[in-house]
Formats: structure tokens, sequence, C-alpha cells
């Protein structure tokens, strides 16, 4: 869980910055129920999730991957040896698969 939009510090300055930008989702355990925006930006709140969510991670498999969403083709390679040499967990052809779900948005919009 992280807010969409917020305040952050940058080269010692405060800039509004929407986080949805960068493509980054969390996943806490809010499994004694949902937390208000006030508690998200409470520190002792947020780390309690945080410990719970370490008890209980999310997990996936690279089955569940149906897309991975790059800017442009420039980024391909880098993940295509991303997926080749990090991702060892999974078997070769899980990370073959993995690398045919590789899309460059530049070109979706191209298209539409």
């Amino acid at each position: 869980m992280k807010p969409l939009t917020g305040k952050m510090k940058r080269r010692g300055k405060v800039i509004r910055k929407d986080f949805y930008e960068e493509c980054e989702w969390r996943f806490l355990d809010v499994s004694n129920g949902p937390i208000s925006h006030a508690e998200f930006n409470n520190k002792k709140i947020l780390q309690k999730c945080h410990q719970k969510t370490k008890k209980r991670p999310l997990t996936f498999d690279a089955d569940d991957i149906r897309y991975l969403l790059v800017p442009n083709e420039k980024y391909v390679p880098e993940l295509v040896d991303f997926i080749g040499n990090r991702l060892n967990q999974y078997s070769s052809e899980k990370r073959k698969l993995l690398g045919t779900r590789i899309i460059a948005l530049n070109r979706i919009i191209e298209d539409i």
C-alpha cells in the first residue's frame, strides 16, 4: 500500500509527487481491517502493518504475470537480462515465457 500522491524531499526541497508513475506497488497485511489515509501516514501503525506483512508475504508465480510493461523498447533488453539472470527461482521455460510478456508502452500508444 502506498499513497497515489504525496510530498517528498528531493535535493533538499519538498516537492509534490505522483507515486503512481513509479509503477511500484506494495502489499500490506491489513487483516485486522482497512486503515485510513491518516493511519497510513502514522509511522507506528504503518510499521505494525509492515511487520505483519513480513510474516505473511504476498506470493505469486510467473504464471500469474500477464504483462511486463516498459516505457519503450530501450528497456526491453535490460528486462530480458534481468529475467534471464536474476529470476533463478523460476524454471528456464517460465523465464522464457516471462520474456514474451514484455510490452513497450510507446508501441501501444502508436498503434492506438
